[in-house]
This record gives structure tokens, sequence and C-alpha cells, in this order.
């Protein structure tokens, strides 16, 4: 299949190239995230994750930028950072003040999501919310 779509590492994204090729990949074919484990692996200092976590998390926000540029968004430090934490899972749903700023950031990024018709309008919903709310992700 990804040889078929002509998809290619781009070593432009050093330490996140896998994350880039999917990301590529999700707009040319259908992606799910699978309700089970299929692989474990072994954490240890010597992992690249751990060795280049500056160059990699630069790198991932490069790959996110391209994505929100296309609903017309340029994210901020700050609003970068909303991002990462509600992908980690990080909003705390007790604290008012980081509740509302996920929250806002949702709507925020929800709203262009309709004026551009980027992704699935239901999807990314449910995904934001998911995460804000810390709901382990299952096919329902």
């Amino acid at each position: 299949m990804v040889h078929r779509l002509g998809v290619q590492y781009d070593s432009n994204y050093p330490h996140a190239e896998d994350y880039e090729l999917w990301n590529r990949l999700a707009s040319q074919i259908q992606m799910v995230n699978l309700p089970i484990n299929l692989l474990y692996y072994r954490q240890h200092k010597g992992q690249v994750s751990i060795q280049h976590r500056a160059i990699q998390d630069v790198t991932a926000r490069r790959i996110r930028q391209r994505q929100f540029s296309q609903m017309g968004l340029e994210l901020s430090d700050e609003e970068n950072q909303i991002m990462v934490d509600i992908l980690q899972f990080n909003v705390n749903a007790n604290d008012y003040n980081s509740y509302v700023r996920a929250l806002g950031f949702v709507n925020w990024v929800l709203d262009q999501n309709r004026k551009y018709s980027v992704y699935n309008q239901e999807l990314l919903n449910m995904a934001f919310s998911r995460c804000i709310s810390k709901i382990p992700y299952s096919i329902t």
C-alpha cells in the first residue's frame, strides 16, 4: 500500500519520521486506532525518544503545525502546549483554568475545522472529548 501511494520516509523530520509518515498517509487512506495492543516495547535510556527528546518535540510540532495550517491556524507556543497537554491526556478536569483553557482551544479548532472541512467534525470532536476526559479509545 505505501509503495503504491509513493509515500516514503522524509528525512527532513528527524526523530519523528514515523509520525510524519503516518500523518501524511492519514490524508490518503482510512486509518483507525485499534482498541487492543498489538505490540509492547521496552523503554530504556538509550531509545531515540529519550536521547533526542528536544529534537523530536520540535519536529513533532512542525508536523502538527502543518496539520493546523490546513485549517488556517498558526499555533502560538501557549496554544501548542495546550495541544500537547490534550494529546497526552494531561488536562486536569478538576482544575477549572486548565479545563477551560483546553475547552477554549478545542472549540477554536472545531470552529476552524467546520469552516475548512479538513477532518470529520464528529470524529474530531469525539477524539478531543476523549482526550480531555481521559476516556480510553474503544470500538463502539
